[in-house]
């Protein structure tokens, strides 16, 4: 199974937010991000990759508008 294929199949959860090719998290357990780190409820920081970056930014400002 490839991230791709996990990525399509929680389209319907749209709290699932790709951070880098390698990356997939669930918005509900980011504590603080910036433009090119996500701190994570469980003290991981990860980077988000450039290729990413825009997208994450829109995708974050969405869901954190949903949660207002």
């Amino acid at each position: 199974l490839k991230i791709n294929d996990i990525e399509k199949g929680l389209s319907d959860h749209n709290t699932f937010i790709r951070i880098h090719q390698s990356y997939l998290i669930n918005f509900d357990h980011i504590e603080y991000m910036s433009y090119t780190t996500v701190l994570m409820s469980n003290g991981k920081k990860l980077k988000i990759s450039e290729d990413h970056r825009k997208n994450v930014q829109i995708q974050f400002c969405s869901l954190a508008d949903l949660e207002r």
